[in-house]
């Protein structure tokens, strides 16, 4: 959506949508035309390093602090949920300058993770990373292409998980990357075999973030 302009119906000239403020659109609509606000607005030429920062940098900054964060990419078939988190579809090089949110977050997040480790060499920091498939209510595991369907698990500890799911330890945003793009790899062959539709089907990485400090003798995680 750019500022001032606004989308075309098909066959129309006339703008059916334009964004009136950085967190206000206005549909026009008949009989009256309809303001919606949000908590932010992206023009149709933002970039991706706008969208991440707006979206998801104080998310990052939050797990550093021992928050649970998620980005949430929702939206139909072709309105551009893929090429907004990971880049361009074709694509599985998530170093270039369209790379989306999840690899920018990768970036920062080891930003900070290096920040804090160089502050006091008496923190210590392990990440893992988790990619599942949840197609037709079975969960797949895309980092293990030959495992049979997942079942969601829960206890007091871990809170809800996905029993058996392979966790991968990374230990810099490359790694991350490489984790990233061995599943979408195996997404890409899945949905050719068994005929998935991307509309039916939803991808979920995840990132497990434990710190460890030791003060005095004493361990804190």
């Amino acid at each position: 959506l750019t500022q001032g302009g606004g989308l075309s119906t098909d066959g129309d000239p006339n703008m059916c949508l334009t964004v009136t403020s950085p967190n206000t659109i206005r549909l026009h609509s008949k009989p009256e035309p309809r303001t919606f606000t949000y908590d932010h607005v992206a023009d149709m030429d933002v970039s991706q390093e706008a969208v991440f920062s707006s979206v998801a940098k104080n998310i990052v900054e939050s797990c550093m602090n021992g928050y649970n964060g998620t980005i949430f990419a929702y939206g139909q078939t072709g309105s551009g949920k893929t090429f907004t988190m990971l880049g361009p579809s074709e694509s599985d090089n998530f170093t270039h300058n369209m790379r989306g949110v999840i690899p920018r977050s990768f970036e920062y997040l080891f930003f900070l993770i290096n920040r804090e480790v160089e502050k006091s060499d008496k923190k210590s920091f392990l990440c893992k990373c988790s990619f599942i498939e949840i197609y037709n209510e079975q969960i797949f595991d895309l980092l293990d292409s030959a495992s049979a369907s997942l079942f969601l698990r829960e206890n007091i500890k871990k809170g809800v998980f996905v029993d058996g799911a392979v966790e991968k330890i990374v230990t810099s945003a490359v790694e991350a990357y490489q984790v990233l793009s061995m599943g979408w790899r195996n997404r890409r062959v899945a949905s050719t075999s068994m005929n998935r539709e991307s509309s039916r089907s939803h991808a979920v990485f995840t990132v497990t973030l434990e710190s460890k400090e030791t003060v005095n003798e004493i361990v804190n995680t």
